[in-house]
């Protein structure tokens, strides 16, 4: 394995997918493609409202580059390659906008990319059912091993495996 794939947005669980992430960078050597995908339009309206002007978003001509759009993700998505290169994890980046499923297929279709490693929300099977979800997309359209790292909502019944029993013997 050479390069991990690691899509971000910035949840609650992108600590965790950032962790598992450079932890099998370390154990096998691969470098680490961190993403990040920022909305391609910045007014926001429903039927009969008022568009909603995203405070954070400064405001451009829509063409204008994301990271001249979106400073203060950029600043985090900034600090948190960093806290991956402090790990001695080579780390690359990309921050664009425009649909993170979209975003995603394209670096694993024009990148040497061997495995994603993403988190998982926890969301309903409602809610899985109208809005989707990224990383069931991802898992549904790519041939690359696909590594999700559940929210803690979503561990129920934390238990020791065999395999990891068997290291923390060894290491005893």
């Amino acid at each position: 394995m050479k390069t991990i794939l690691v899509p971000i947005d910035f949840s609650d669980i992108t600590l965790r997918v950032l962790d598992s992430a450079a932890d099998m960078a370390e154990a096998t050597g691969a470098s680490v493609h961190l993403l990040h995908t920022v909305p391609e339009k910045i007014n926001y309206a429903s039927v009969g409202e008022a568009p909603f002007v995203d405070e954070s978003v400064k405001p451009t001509d829509p063409f204008t580059d994301a990271r001249e759009r979106y400073p203060k993700e950029l600043k985090q998505f900034n600090t948190l390659a960093e806290s991956m290169r402090s790990r001695g994890v080579q780390t690359e980046t990309t921050f664009l906008s425009g649909s993170p499923i979209d975003a995603i297929l394209e670096l694993i279709d024009t990148k040497p990319i061997d495995m994603v490693v993403m988190g998982s929300h926890g969301h309903g099977r409602l809610y899985e059912l109208i809005v989707g979800s990224v990383t069931e997309s991802i898992l549904r359209r790519t041939n690359i091993p696909v590594l999700v790292v559940p929210s803690r909502d979503e561990v129920k019944h934390p238990r020791k495996s065999k395999w990891s029993a068997s290291l923390a013997a060894r290491s005893a």
